[in-house]
């Protein structure tokens, strides 16, 4: 018993040695050595010995292959696909004296908590709709009060029910947007780097940092991660007021409008992705993030060409794969559930 022990020991060290480029043989067989000088006795001990020693390189030799063969891995699945995950808490204050973080009775936020390979529709307390992509968090209040302030990461559709007297604030991604009643898109993937769309109505985009702030009032912190617009004291503010009207943040901190393809922009609402000449990392990056695949490359394919390529996220990933192949010229493939490019 005491040897089947230590034999399976041999093997599951062997096994986790997942990161070693090239096994080194003749230190594994020292360390293997050292722990059968133990006194032994018997035919037993020597087929245990022999049985350990061949299992031990059989299984180094195997995770050697693996590890050889594989390549190097530009995206990294996150596990199985989880549910939309749905959670509140109240805000947290400091108290005064003590410094301690102390829970209130004020009005719970909501956060709602998209994974990769899925969509979500939700319905905020005033009866405006949110339309969530993949890989996106929204939070707000159980219950708005003057203003009806959102904050969001990701991308999100929104149809926000008119309300004069009660303005509509989008918070994500450095900038603010304030509506009065309308439809429009955020997209703030990209840190620092977020885009509204307008559908229909108007809007206010502000790139002013210290909006921003004043928005999300003396809370002590936000539910979701800040990335305040801070590369200048000066405010950016930009007005959308026709259907089809861009604003984007440049790199200098500036707001820049202009025309865009609504097709393009909402066509992810029914299932579609589109790239508009994408890189072929980008575009591999995202079907692996949507199918759960991670993303292997093997040899040295041209990972910076770019392409313009549509699919339908509905589709099996096999098809979705066998598309890109045929338009790229690279060999890509599916095999256990990852993604190989050659």
């Amino acid at each position: 018993m005491e040897q089947e022990r230590e034999l399976e020991q041999l093997i599951t060290e062997a096994l986790m040695r997942q990161g070693m480029p090239c096994p080194d043989v003749d230190g594994e067989w020292e360390r293997l050595s050292k722990r059968l000088r133990k006194p032994r006795h018997g035919k037993y001990a020597l087929w245990s010995a022999l049985a350990a020693a061949a299992v031990l390189f059989v299984a180094i030799y195997i995770v050697w292959r693996i590890n050889g063969e594989a390549g190097d891995v530009i995206y990294e699945a996150k596990g199985q696909l989880r549910e939309v995950v749905v959670s509140s808490e109240l805000p947290v204050r400091a108290d005064a004296r003590s410094g301690a973080s102390l829970q209130g009775s004020e009005v719970k936020t909501i956060m709602v908590d998209v994974p990769q390979g899925t969509s979500h529709h939700i319905v905020l307390p005033d009866g405006s709709e949110v339309w969530l992509n993949a890989q996106s968090r929204l939070a707000y209040p159980e219950r708005f009060a003057d203003v009806r302030r959102v904050e969001l990461e990701g991308e999100a559709y929104f149809s926000v029910r008119h309300d004069e007297s009660h303005p509509f604030v989008v918070i994500s991604g450095g900038v603010s947007t304030e509506v009065l009643g309308t439809e429009f898109n955020v997209n703030s993937y990209k840190p620092g780097a977020p885009s509204i769309t307008l559908v229909e109505g108007k809007l206010k985009v502000s790139a002013d940092s210290l909006l921003r702030e004043r928005a999300l009032g003396d809370h002590s912190g936000s539910p979701l991660q800040r990335n305040p617009y801070s590369k200048s004291g000066v405010g950016h503010v930009a007005v959308l007021d026709a259907p089809g009207q861009g604003a984007s943040l440049s790199e200098e901190g500036i707001l820049e409008v202009g025309e865009v393809s609504l097709d393009d922009v909402l066509c992810w609402r029914e299932g579609i992705v589109l790239f508009d000449d994408a890189s072929l990392h980008d575009i591999l990056v995202q079907m692996g993030s949507w199918y759960g695949m991670s993303v292997i490359c093997k040899g040295n394919p041209n990972l910076t060409a770019r392409y313009h390529y549509i699919y339908d996220r509905n589709e099996e990933a096999d098809q979705v794969v066998k598309g890109l192949r045929e338009l790229s010229n690279v060999k890509i493939k599916i095999e256990n559930n990852n993604i190989f490019v050659e």
